[in-house]
């Protein structure tokens, strides 16, 4: 079964989402709190939500959104393998927990990229530090 919902803010009325927005401020702090909480937020704020199940199958277009990138990137990704996919028929699938798991990591090389550069801005700021002490 694919759960896939694309919830697209244009589609709901600003009334359901703040009745949905109220009821959900009435539950427990839960997941399911938490979702609903996001949905309505998006809605209002007129962002569009991505509702997926782990084991959903994507389709590419699906994936490209959600990833915010172009089709033509995400086929270079599979292509190369950086993001796993089946084939059905001649048609390609991406269960969306890989789709999770490739981009928690791309998330997290961009972290790493982002705390080298800014090391190493703090060691060359501290090296002009350096050199104007010694003038």
């Amino acid at each position: 079964m694919n759960s896939t919902l694309d919830i697209r803010a244009s589609d709901v009325s600003k009334v359901e989402a703040e009745k949905v927005h109220t009821f959900a401020e009435s539950l427990a702090e839960s997941p399911l709190r938490a979702a609903l909480m996001t949905i309505t937020e998006n809605a209002t704020a007129d962002t569009d939500t991505f509702v997926i199940g782990s084991q959903d199958q994507l389709t590419p277009n699906q994936a490209a959104k959600i990833l915010k990138m172009s089709r033509t990137h995400l086929r270079k990704l599979l292509d190369n393998g950086e993001i796993p996919h089946v084939l059905v028929g001649s048609d390609r699938r991406i269960t969306a927990s890989d789709l999770i798991a490739f981009e928690t990591k791309r998330q997290a090389e961009r972290k790493k990229l982002a705390e080298s550069f800014a090391h190493h801005n703090a060691i060359q700021d501290a090296a002009i530090d350096e050199l104007v002490d010694e003038s």
